[in-house]
């Protein structure tokens, strides 16, 4: 079992507001290429969204004995309880944006997991703070433990 880590320094909080018909994984990457963030972490999301596709974990027949699920689709209005994630490069130097979040539906109901990038656009309004981190350096590629790209600290 390995055990990564790194050390970072946390910069001051951003705050990201995302208009109506923004997907909110597209806009929190495109709002951190506009300020030059490399690693961050999202530590406060909420939301209301048009819709919303995830995916969940799920029991496989593999190394590890999970995996993600085909995507879920929720094709009414939503609100995000709350969201965390961490935010990184892919191998090409492109920003990822890894987001869990909690949902609500209009009945109530909670649901959740991994959101989907281009799947999920913001309703009314959005609430965003994420904390840059300097030196973590978070990069997403493959594991070959688990069989897919995840996001390790380089």
């Amino acid at each position: 079992m390995a055990i990564l880590h790194a050390e970072a320094e946390i910069r001051k909080a951003v705050f990201i507001r995302l208009s109506p018909g923004t997907d909110l994984i597209s806009g929190i990457a495109s709002a951190c290429r506009e300020r030059g963030l490399r690693s961050a972490c999202v530590v406060s999301c909420i939301a209301s969204l048009r819709r919303a596709s995830y995916f969940v974990v799920v029991p496989q027949e593999n190394r590890v004995g999970g995996g993600y699920s085909e995507p879920l689709h929720v094709e009414v209005p939503v609100e995000v309880l709350s969201g965390q994630g961490s935010i990184g490069e892919t191998e090409n130097g492109e920003i990822f944006v890894h987001l869990h979040a909690a949902l609500s539906d209009g009945q109530g109901r909670v649901l959740g997991g991994h959101l989907i990038q281009g799947r999920c656009p913001v309703l009314i309004t959005s609430e965003i703070v994420i904390l840059p981190l300097d030196g973590a350096g978070l990069k997403r590629s493959y594991d070959s433990e688990v069989d897919m790209p995840i996001l390790k600290p380089a």
